[in-house]
């Protein structure tokens, strides 16, 4: 069965009810899966998880074209900026601002071009003065 993933983090299954998917792998998912059909429908369940589709990340600030684009496995923030038109000519090329949601809240930091990208990122790339 295709399932989503709520916008507060839940997946819920026919007969197992509700289960807490936010911040966790697919085989961490699938794990907790396995293990609620098991426990009360299912002797030895195969359970495989396959994500379909991803939250987009974001791109904001000096690109030329700011916005919300699909998730790629393996994006880094350089590549990130190359989906958003790439720099403008008053980009500041090495102040990148990452805000991150994680199951501990929301984290705001400065990181280098190189850093890994997830789902539902919000990239900023802040102005130049000189």
């Amino acid at each position: 069965a295709i399932v989503d993933i709520a916008d507060d983090g839940m997946l819920e299954l026919p007969l197992v009810g509700k289960l807490e998917a936010r911040g966790k792998t697919a085989l961490e998912l699938r794990a907790l899966v396995t293990e609620a059909v098991d426990r009360d429908f299912v002797i030895d369940p195969k359970v495989d998880i396959v994500i379909a589709r991803y939250q987009p990340f974001y791109v904001l600030g000096e690109v030329n074209t700011p916005g919300s684009y699909d998730f790629m496995l393996g994006l880094n923030m350089r590549k990130a900026v190359a989906e958003a038109g790439g720099f403008t000519r008053r980009a500041a090329k090495t102040q990148v601002q990452l805000t991150r949601r994680t199951v501990h809240g929301q984290t705001v930091r400065d990181v280098s071009l190189d850093t890994s990208v997830f789902p539902g990122d919000v990239i900023e790339i802040k102005r130049r003065w000189f």
